[in-house]
């Protein structure tokens, strides 16, 4: 099994039904061995539905010792309108631009450096 595009919504909705031994064919972008994909895949349109995930969703998996800098990739958008024959950026996030507010991205970056600051327990 697999999920074509985006899976923040399509991921949680596969293990729901898993978990309930339920029929999956219908969810958005998974692709299955003997089926290919049956529900095509749907793109978020509103990237702050899906917040970025926080340090402290993942204890120990940030974590880096003092007097070392914190390096963490952050992807404010997604998708572009360009289709450059070199790029795979529109193929595999779609060729229309989505972006995550400012303020959005403001308060989560502003979060990451409070929890680096936090002592840690």
């Amino acid at each position: 099994m697999g999920i074509q595009g985006e899976g923040e919504a399509a991921f949680p909705l596969l293990l729901k039904r898993l978990q309930r031994k339920a029929e999956c064919s219908w969810v958005p972008g998974l692709v299955l061995p003997t089926l290919g994909t049956e529900a095509k895949a749907r793109p978020i349109k509103i990237l702050e539905e899906f917040p970025l995930p926080l340090l402290e969703d993942h204890p120990g998996f940030f974590s880096i010792p003092a007097n070392q800098q914190l390096w963490l990739p952050v992807q404010t958008h997604r998708g572009c309108p360009m289709e450059c024959i070199y790029c795979s950026t529109a193929t595999i996030e779609g060729p229309i631009m989505r972006r995550r507010s400012p303020a959005a991205m403001v308060e989560t970056l502003s979060r990451y450096l409070d929890e680096q600051k936090a002592p840690s327990a």
